[in-house]
């Protein structure tokens, strides 16, 4: 079995980024990344944390396998 790629998903909390309400997009999304070998952990900017913290754990997660992944920044 091959590893998983690390895809990271970086949103700010106040931007057009909202699963609330679609839940069922948000999980057919998570499931074909997940098919196509990413292991998906999402970041949350928030006015409670730090963006260096959070770049520097974003970067160092990518750093730690050989396939470096993919980090999407989405905004609005």
């Amino acid at each position: 079995m091959r590893p998983l790629k690390p895809l990271s998903i970086i949103y700010n909390e106040k931007s057009g980024f909202h699963a609330s309400k679609h839940e069922d997009v948000y999980e057919q999304l998570m499931t074909v990344f997940t098919e196509y070998g990413f292991e998906i952990q999402v970041f949350e900017l928030n006015e409670n944390t730090l963006f260096d913290d959070l770049i520097n754990n974003v970067i160092h997660r990518h750093s730690q396998n050989e396939n470096t992944g993919v980090v999407v920044a989405a905004g609005g």
